[in-house]
């Protein structure tokens, strides 16, 4: 249909994802928010498309969703934003408070996006953690959408025009515009570079590493960000991590604890860790004769080696440990129980990590 008063929802799972038990509900109606303020000055308040979404379900990996609207929703939310801000500059002359001059998408984190949500947002402040993202629109069958990449967890969200303090907290603007992100070995370990332009109440950044591109483990780097800064700021962090393969992304936390991710960048051989020169070896790739055997060197003698099995769905099947005595040695796993198939394989001795997939 070419009718924008239809409604009209979907996801994309990205490569290796799954979603379980989904259930998915548009909600259209009017979407207020309640004018809110800092103290003298900080006056913000934001004004939301008519409609919002909601998914239930379990994901795991990364997914995409398409939210259609009508374009006049999203005018209309400008235009109600407009006079709201010309009205409040009318009456304080002395406001801090200005228009973020771009359409704001994001999504509810851990809690259902309903009527209720909405009504406790307080200006541009949010009853829980939120995702902001940077939107794709396009139009499809003549009808508009817009496009949300990296989503890691579902519930819903909306999208608006804000007005807020432009020297604090409340706005509710993107808190950084991403610029190149990069990731090379090194022999201090994996260096994970990244650019950001023009950063409003951004806190700090964390990293986030997998090994599958589905399940992603975030790194506590806490490294501070400019907070407000207009211009070009440049970072860089090391992670010591060994895998054939890992893929890392950039996570940026603002001062009120919403997030936004980075492009995600993918390192092959990585780990190279010049101080130990451990290197791992699968000597067998499909696994012969139901025995798993590995070949390690340049590890810490007396340290504890766990190797672990999992499913392709992040589930434990078989883990071992065995105690290294020699500076080289072979590991063998008993694998007659598996099931014929694929697994993910993690190596562990407190100071060295690998993983790889095997194949049974």
């Amino acid at each position: 249909t070419t009718n924008p008063t239809q409604v009209f929802f979907g996801i994309k799972l990205d490569a290796g994802a799954t979603l379980t038990g989904e259930t998915v509900t548009i909600g259209v109606g009017a979407n207020n928010t309640t004018a809110s303020s800092n103290g003298a000055n900080q006056e913000h308040q934001m004004f939301l498309i008519p409609r919002y979404w909601n998914v239930e379900g379990t994901l795991t990996g990364t997914a995409s969703v398409r939210f259609f609207y009508n374009p006049s929703e999203l005018s209309g939310a400008e235009t109600a934003r407009n006079n709201a801000l010309a009205a409040l500059q009318a009456s304080n002359p002395n406001t801090f408070a200005v228009a973020n001059p771009n359409a704001e998408w994001f999504k509810s984190v851990g809690t259902p996006f309903d009527g209720a949500y909405i009504a406790q947002i307080q200006g541009n402040k949010f009853p829980s953690t939120v995702q902001k993202f940077t939107p794709t629109y396009g139009t499809q069958n003549g009808v508009s959408y817009v496009e949300l990449s990296g989503i890691t967890s579902f519930s819903g969200g909306t999208g608006g025009f804000s007005f807020g303090p432009d020297n604090g907290s409340g706005g509710n603007s993107l808190d950084l515009v991403w610029g190149e992100v990069k990731a090379t070995a090194t022999e201090h370990g994996n260096k994970i570079e990244w650019t950001t332009y023009d950063e409003r109440n951004t806190d700090y950044f964390n990293i986030e590493y997998s090994t599958d591109n589905l399940n992603f483990t975030e790194v506590q780097t806490r490294i501070p960000a400019k907070g407000f800064y207009s211009g070009e700021s440049k970072y860089a962090t090391y992670h010591s991590f060994s895998a054939k393969e890992v893929i890392y992304r950039v996570k940026q936390y603002d001062k009120d604890g919403t997030f936004t991710h980075s492009k995600k960048v993918s390192l092959a051989s990585s780990g190279i860790i010049a101080k130990n020169e451990f290197k791992l070896q699968i000597l067998a790739n499909p696994i012969q004769g139901d025995r798993l055997k590995i070949r390690v060197e340049g590890y810490q003698i007396g340290s504890n080696a766990k190797i672990t099995l999992y499913n392709l769905m992040g589930q434990e099947i078989k883990s071992v440990q065995t105690d290294l005595t020699e500076n080289t040695g072979d590991i063998a796993v008993d694998c007659s129980g598996l099931s014929a198939g694929t697994y993910l394989m993690k190596y562990s001795d407190g100071i060295n990590q690998f993983t790889d997939k095997v194949i049974k």
